[in-house]
């Protein structure tokens, strides 16, 4: 059963493959008791590409005789952009033009632009997945920090004086603050970019990076996936292997797609420094190393 399905993809590919669809919706069959009769009958596909597709015949019928009790109907079949789905699988499938990878051993001989098939648990970005955790966190951070600053402050000559609010806050979080907003743009940017990243990872230890359409998905909220064994099949656009020098940028899809690593540096050390207040936010990952690949989902099912 999919979760996510891309249709245009799944019939513009059986059209490559069959040759174009035929726009005839019905089967003719003849029964007849004269055995010298004989019918002919070749499939096709009909040509109302929504929901539902009407699957219609053509009919060479030829007799040497006169036809008797001659019993015309007319049958209309109906496929499903499911059932479409399991027939472009099967094509590809029969043609040896879908690969399956499981272990880094497989990547060997696997290139971009190949059809390929796996089985992988599906995570959020991680890199998303970590900053909203952090976000969801920020007022319980902030109720800490100020928690343990102190309300007066003495300076060299002894004098006692009540800090404001402003003096406290900047006393306690110093430079946290324009951390939490740079944090804002890069979840604001994850988030309005268009696109849902998935990361999954196979069960021989090949990572996967998957680059999906939220209006494709068929639940209402696409991270419902999220912690669940799923089989991916659609098209390769980035192969990397143990020893790769490539990684496949987590924020390639965002403003912050053109900006060095090292320069995020200081991002990611801030917030493994927040562990020290007792926030424990994991580790921060911006990039894939290999062995990984880059996918472009046709379909995620079940």
């Amino acid at each position: 059963m999919p979760v996510y399905l891309n249709e245009q993809a799944v019939l513009d590919l059986i059209a490559v493959m069959e040759d174009g669809f035929a726009r005839i919706s019905t089967q003719t069959s003849v029964n007849s008791q004269n055995s010298e009769g004989k019918a002919n009958i070749s499939g096709s596909i009909g040509s109302k590409f929504f929901s539902f597709l009407n699957l219609g015949v053509d009919t060479d019928i030829a007799n040497t005789r006169e036809v008797q009790n001659a019993e015309t109907r007319s049958i209309e079949r109906t496929h499903t952009a499911t059932s479409l789905f399991i027939r472009l699988r099967r094509l590809l499938s029969s043609s040896k033009n879908l690969k399956r990878v499981s272990i880094p051993a497989d990547l060997k001989t696997l290139r971009a632009g190949e059809f390929i098939e796996i089985e992988a648990n599906l995570k959020k970005n991680p890199m998303l997945d970590a900053l909203e955790s952090l976000m969801h966190l920020k007022e319980i951070f902030v109720f800490a920090k100020l928690a343990n600053t102190p309300l007066i402050d003495t300076d060299e000559d002894g004098n006692v004086r009540i800090l404001s609010n402003d003096e406290r806050i900047a006393s306690a979080f110093g430079e946290t603050i324009p951390l939490f907003e740079m944090l804002d743009s890069i979840v604001n940017a994850l988030r309005l970019s268009g696109s849902i990243e998935l990361f999954g990872i196979t069960s021989g230890g090949v990572n996967s990076v998957l680059s999906t359409e939220q209006s494709l998905f068929s639940i209402k909220d696409p991270y419902g996936i999220v912690d669940g064994q799923y089989r991916i099949m659609g098209k390769v656009t980035q192969v990397l292997h143990r020893d790769s020098e490539q990684k496949i940028n987590l924020l390639r899809r965002t403003g912050f797609s053109k900006v060095n690593g090292d320069i995020l540096l200081p991002l990611v050390n801030g917030l493994t420094d927040l562990s020290k207040d007792g926030f424990d936010v994991g580790k921060i990952i911006v990039e894939v190393e290999g062995p990984a690949i880059q996918i472009t989902p046709i379909c995620i099912y079940v």
